[in-house]
């Protein structure tokens, strides 16, 4: 029993880890970090945020240029 939870500790502990690395290597804040703990799902929103941003970006660009067309 005793082995079975070092195994399931050590488990945890990496994958925190990897999922840390991730956050620093792609430079996001640590604030997204508890999605770890959603497992798969959470480590895909996570590998994804830069995708994210840059689509959001994306869009509020469009929406000032929109808004700023033909005023000029």
């Amino acid at each position: 029993m005793n082995g079975l939870m070092a195994a399931a500790g050590l488990a945890l502990v990496l994958w925190i880890s990897c999922c840390y690395l991730v956050l620093k290597s792609r430079q996001r804040s640590l604030r997204w970090l508890p999605l770890a703990g959603a497992g798969p799902f959470g480590f895909i929103v996570i590998a994804t945020l830069e995708e994210i941003d840059e689509a959001y970006s994306l869009r509020v660009r469009e929406a000032v240029e929109a808004g700023s067309y033909g005023h000029e």
